[in-house]
Order: C-alpha cells, then structure tokens, then sequence
C-alpha cells in the first residue's frame, strides 16, 4: 500500500497491527479499541485509543513488548495520566503508529465511566479486534469533550448524533441522575456546543458520586495521585514502559 500522510496504513505497520491485535486475542486479554476503529487496521485516521481492564494492564504492555521487537519498532512515551500512557511507535523506516492506553476514565483522579462494565459489553469488530459498544462510544466521547474542555466541537455533534441509540443512557447511569443526563442529550440534539455550566454541574455529580460510592479518603488518594503524576512523578508507571525501548533476553 502507499503511504498517503500517515493514514493508509503500509504492509509494515498492517502486519504490525494484525500481530498485535492477533496476540491480544489469544491471550484473551480483556481490552477494546475505544472510537475511530472504523477503517482499522486498513487505515489509520488518528491515535488508536485501547481501553484496557486494570487487571490486564502488565499483560497488555507484555504484548506490546514483544510485537514492537518482532516488527523493529521503538516506542516515545508522549504523555502520562493517571491512569493512562500516550505513546508513539516508531520502525526502522521512520514510521509511526499513535497509541494510547487507558485503564480508568477518571476527571482528575475521579472516575466517570467504569471500564470494566464497558469491556463487559465490547463486540469483536471485523474479525479482528474488539470495538467498545455504540452506548460506551458515545459516553466516553461525550464526557471526555464535557468534563476536559467544557464545549462539544462542532465535529464531534455529527459524530455523537450518528452515535446517539436508545440504551445510551446505560453507561452514565452510574454517576449522573436522570435530569443531567437528559441535559447531556439534549445538549447533542439541539447542537449546542458551549456547556460551562452543564461541565461544572457534571463534575459535581461526579465528585459527591464518587464520594458516595468509595469514601471520601479514596476521592482524596486519587486526586492527589492524579496532581502527584502529572506535576512530580513522571516514572509512576515506569515499571510499564521501561522495558519497551529493551531487547528480550
């Protein structure tokens, strides 16, 4: 295949993705591919966001491992969360793949969508790979524009429309009420785009929510390892990553 800016995806990086997808698999490790999956693993149109269950996540990292030393490729870690590495892969021809791997869905260290509930309802795209549900697609893209940014992108309304089914609700259930979630569609069907106050309404849920359902002492060791990782400790997760760049013995 040609190279067409990055987004058709050569034979090199093709084979890559078969591989790892392939070994996910069999190893029955519990992830999805969490949006723009459509064209994968023809096309690559942007990152590739997995989310992973915490109890996979050493596993995961293991396969990544060992596919990147099959297929030549080096990793540069670009960001770390709590709760989630941003990397770049790199080959020997100077291609790249963007991969980024969540293992809790958190504003700040408070959790807004449980992973493991939507890994419970995945589907096995293409043959292939495993996609989250249209309900999880739309929350998790709905909230991560709401809580991060406090507007919905005018491309994003068309995606969340499309998106948008009857059981979507599910998956907000857990830390909204019925009137913030009306909120959150309504929002979407009337295309409105700036949602401070509906932002700042939701992250209050979030907070009491949280606090309700894990103790207030749980809230506060999250947060603080949430401002702990992004301002002081940029190794929190080096046992995960720093045997990537390393050659198996």
């Amino acid at each position: 295949m040609i190279n067409n800016k990055n987004k058709i995806t050569s034979n090199v990086k093709l084979e890559y993705l078969n591989h790892l997808f392939k070994s996910l698999n069999n190893l029955n490790i519990n992830y999805c591919v969490l949006r723009g999956y459509e064209d994968l693993p023809e096309i690559i149109t942007n990152d590739i966001d997995f989310g992973v269950s915490i109890s996979d996540i050493t596993l995961f990292f293991d396969v990544l491992k060992t596919t990147m030393k099959n297929h030549n490729f080096l990793v540069q870690v670009e960001l770390i969360r709590h709760s989630v590495i941003k990397m770049k892969l790199i080959n020997n021809l100077a291609e790249t793949i963007k991969i980024d791997v969540w293992w809790q869905f958190n504003y700040i260290g408070m959790e807004y969508i449980n992973i493991d509930k939507m890994l419970n309802s995945r589907k096995f795209y293409k043959n292939t790979f495993f996609i989250a549900s249209n309900e999880y697609e739309f929350s998790l893209s709905y909230l991560k524009e709401l809580l991060h940014n406090s507007i919905i992108r005018d491309d994003k309304i068309e995606i969340l429309n499309q998106k948008m089914i009857d059981n979507s609700h599910i998956p907000f259930n857990q830390y909204f009420n019925k009137k913030i979630i009306g909120d959150f569609f309504t929002s979407v069907k009337t295309r409105k785009l700036k949602l401070r106050m509906l932002s700042f309404r939701a992250k209050i849920s979030i907070l009491l929510k949280n606090i309700f359902n894990h103790g207030l002492f749980y809230v506060s060791k999250n947060v603080y390892l949430f401002l702990q990782i992004k301002y002081f400790n940029k190794n929190k997760y080096s046992f995960l990553i720093n045997s990537l760049n390393k050659k198996n013995e």
